[in-house]
């Protein structure tokens, strides 16, 4: 891709979308493939302007919300379903700690 900024714009539809009516009748794992897109999209996105991290801050809450309803399990926390879903996906926990420091 390369048009990010315009890949956001398409995550942040199809992410609309699914929030939206009829998004629960969707497949289940399409919510957290859009967060994490859009996340990667985002931090694929040059930067280095103030606007840059308030972009890095959006990321790490995609990413964070892409773990969390990737959990296999119904923890009594957000902060445990978003562990279980970073044992599904390491490498995406990896991406969202890199998002929080930039």
């Amino acid at each position: 891709l390369l048009q990010m900024e315009e890949a956001v714009k398409d995550y942040s539809v199809a992410i609309d979308l699914l929030d939206g009516p009829g998004g629960d009748v969707a497949d289940p794992a399409e919510k957290p493939a859009a967060h994490l897109g859009r996340a990667r999209a985002i931090m694929s996105v040059k930067g280095g302007s103030p606007m840059y991290k308030t972009m890095a801050d959006k990321a790490a809450k995609d990413y964070a919300t892409s773990l969390l309803l990737s959990s296999r399990e119904d923890w009594d926390t957000d902060e445990e379903n978003i562990e279980d879903g970073a044992q599904r996906n390491p490498y995406a926990a990896w991406e969202m700690g890199i998002a929080r420091r930039s």
